[in-house]
């Protein structure tokens, strides 16, 4: 007897949360019923929502800014932030781990001079 056929998700594979909800937020889940299947409540754990808040107070043309390109992309201005936020602690985390610090000693005098250089890789 031969296994019924698997029929291939016409919803993508993600290589990130946040690419799975940018994709999220741009299709129409009613297009997408049929590849969801009903669950028991019972059956579904709830994690508790770790995330904390924060309060970024703006001046009225900044917020005018970012409410419209959020607009533009078709999401919360709230949600732009949180995005730009995260790119840039990811740009940051990549340029801290690109430099490292470096002592030279000073042959000079009798005792070692130090002095910190910052050396880009």
């Amino acid at each position: 007897m031969t296994q019924p056929e698997q029929k291939k998700s016409r919803i993508p594979e993600f290589a990130s949360r946040e690419e799975e909800a940018e994709w999220f937020d741009t299709h129409d889940m009613g297009d997408y019923l049929d590849e969801f299947e009903v669950v028991d409540s019972q059956d579904v754990r709830v994690e508790p929502n770790l995330s904390e808040g924060i309060t970024v107070r703006l001046t009225p043309a900044l917020l005018g800014q970012l409410r419209r390109a959020a607009r533009a992309k078709g999401i919360g201005p709230s949600t732009l932030a949180r995005m730009w936020i995260l790119e840039h602690l990811r740009e940051a985390g990549k340029e801290a781990t690109k430099t490292r610090s470096c002592v030279t000693y000073s042959l000079r005098s009798s005792l070692p001079t130090i002095r910190a250089t910052m050396v880009s890789r």
